[in-house]
């Protein structure tokens, strides 16, 4: 839980239903006949420097074949924006991930 207000937080969080919904739809996954579970998790970082990543479909460590783009700028202030989402090598699970 953060103890100071963390900018643009409540606005993530407002967005993630839509993000996970369009993904659902996108991969016509029907989440009322085969069943759901969420999991999510908030980190913030402290740092200075840049990130950048391409997600183009390769499977992750756990299974998933994630599609999207991520970048970063930090230094007094940060600027970022990650979105990726992929099926798992199962078609079982969706991961969505989105910072």
């Amino acid at each position: 839980r953060a103890v100071d207000p963390v900018p643009g937080l409540d606005d993530l969080v407002a967005a993630v239903p839509d993000a996970i919904a369009a993904v659902l739809t996108e991969l016509d996954i029907d989440i009322g006949t085969e069943g759901a579970e969420a999991e999510g998790v908030v980190s913030v970082f402290v740092g200075v420097g840049i990130t950048a990543g391409l997600y183009i479909g390769w499977l992750d460590t756990k299974g998933y074949a994630m599609v999207g783009v991520e970048g970063q700028c930090a230094s007094a202030t940060s600027l970022g924006l990650s979105v990726r989402a992929g099926l798992h090598e199962s078609g079982e699970a969706v991961r969505v991930v989105m910072w």
